[in-house]
C-alpha cells in the first residue's frame, strides 16, 4: 500500500523486459555535478603533490626558513650547500662516506645568529638531502637530534676564529660519537661501515673548517 502511495508522486519509465510486460522501475538519483567537480579538483591537486612531494617538502621548509630565520639569504645558502654536498648519496647508496657541510652550516649559523637558527640549518639541509636521495629514514630522528645538540653546543662554547678548527673537529666527534653509538645498539648498523662514515667525516670537517672556516666566520660574527 506504501509502495503504490509513494509510486503516485515518484515518476517511474517502462523498461521491457523479456517478455510482453512492462517493469515498472524508479529513475535512478542524478549524482550532484557540483560534488563531483570539487572532488575532481581535490584529486587533481592530490595527484601534484604526489608527483611532486619531494619539490613541496623543499617550498614548506624554505618557507619556514624565510619566516623563522634571522638571516634568511645567509641560512638559505648553508641550507643549499648542505642539501648539494650529500646529493652524490644518491648515486652511491652503498657508501657510507661523512661527506657534507649540513654540521659546519649549523656551526657556523649558530654561532653568527643563536642556536635554533643553526639548528634549524642543520636539521633542514640534512632532512631535504635523505628525502633527494631516498636513502633509509629510519636514521634521521637521532642524526636530527645530534645536529640540534651540536648547534646548542657551538651557540654557548668560547668559539673564536683562532680556536674555531678545534671547535669544529671536537663538534664533529660529539656528534659522531652520540648518533653513531644508536646507530650501532639500537638500529644494529653495520660497524665497518660506521667507521668509515665517522673516520670520512672527521677528516672531511677538519678539512672544511681549516679551509673555509676562518674566512667565513670572519663574514658573519
Amino acid at each position: 500500500m506504501i509502495a503504490k502511495i509513494i509510486n503516485l508522486f515518484v515518476p517511474v519509465k517502462k523498461v521491457q523486459s523479456g517478455g510482453n510486460k512492462p517493469v515498472l522501475r524508479a529513475p535512478k538519483p542524478v549524482r550532484p555535478v557540483s560534488h563531483t567537480k570539487q572532488q575532481e579538483k581535490y584529486a587533481k591537486i592530490y595527484a601534484f603533490l604526489e608527483k611532486h612531494k619531494h619539490s613541496t617538502i623543499m617550498v614548506v621548509f624554505l618557507l619556514l626558513a624565510a619566516v623563522f630565520f634571522s638571516n634568511f639569504l645567509v641560512s638559505a645558502s648553508f641550507i643549499a650547500a648542505g642539501i648539494a654536498s650529500r646529493y652524490y648519496q644518491k648515486y652511491l647508496p652503498h657508501l657510507s662516506l661523512g661527506i657534507e657541510t649540513c654540521l659546519f652550516g649549523a656551526v657556523l649559523t649558530a654561532l653568527a645568529f643563536g642556536w635554533h637558527t643553526g639548528a634549524l640549518v642543520g636539521i633542514i639541509s640534512l632532512t631535504i638531502s635523505v628525502f633527494l636521495t631516498q636513502e633509509e629514514a629510519h636514521y634521521l630522528p637521532v642524526a636530527l637530534a645530534g645536529m640540534a645538540a651540536v648547534a646548542y653546543v657551538a651557540s654557548i662554547a668560547p668559539i673564536t676564529a683562532a680556536n674555531l678548527v678545534f671547535w669544529g673537529v671536537l663538534l664533529t666527534v660529539f656528534y659522531d660519537v652520540a648518533t653513531c653509538a644508536v646507530y650501532i645498539y639500537v638500529f644494529k648498523a653495520d660497524i665497518f661501515k660506521t667507521m668509515i662514515f665517522i673516520i670520512s667525516h672527521i677528516a672531511f670537517n677538519y678539512f672544511v673548517f681549516s679551509t673555509f672556516g676562518a674566512y667565513i666566520f670572519g663574514l658573519l660574527v
